[in-house]
């Protein structure tokens, strides 16, 4: 078995070295890429594996009836409340989450109401600012690495015209 592997470090390592963490295996392709980095960094998502340069990850999605909308693999996991009105802090998967600021922004020249959810998972801190419209649009890890969604949509969007 793979020893897991954890986001913070991905970053870090692979924005140094140029390298690619990828989610494949459908047609849905969500990028995120670093804007800051001396070196590009695109972070994929797809709906079957997570490609991280030649190794492959499962990538699970919780069931349409579950409590949650949520992505995970060994080397990524995101979970945010699938509806109604959000606590400000929950525990899914052995990853705990707290709302540290809800407000609203332009993004790509739309109005967006986002929450900055921020996540420790395996000892790792990573900042997610997350819309239901048009789901994650930006990650930053706990050393500043930051990365922005570079398509339409991001993982966990909610259904709209935009993002099915």
């Amino acid at each position: 078995m793979r020893k897991p592997v954890k986001l913070n470090a991905i970053i870090g390592t692979f924005v140094l070295l140029s390298s690619t963490l990828c989610f494949a295996g459908s047609k849905e392709n969500i990028e995120y890429v670093s804007l800051f980095g001396e070196r590009v960094m695109v972070l994929g998502l797809g709906l079957k594996t997570v490609r991280l340069l030649d190794l492959e990850y499962p990538l699970l999605r919780c069931p349409k009836g579950d409590r949650y909308i949520c992505v995970k693999s060994e080397v990524l996991t995101f979970a945010i409340p699938r509806a109604g009105v959000w606590p400000s802090a929950w525990d899914y998967d052995n990853a705990q989450y707290i709302v540290l600021k809800e407000d609203n922004l332009a993004f790509n020249g739309e109005s967006l109401n986002y929450k900055v959810i921020r996540q420790t998972w395996r000892g790792q801190v990573v900042d997610y600012i997350y819309s239901a419209k048009r789901g994650v649009i930006a990650i930053k890890a706990k050393d500043g690495e930051q990365l922005t969604l570079s398509t339409a949509c991001g993982f966990a969007a909610a259904s709209t015209n935009r993002c099915q």
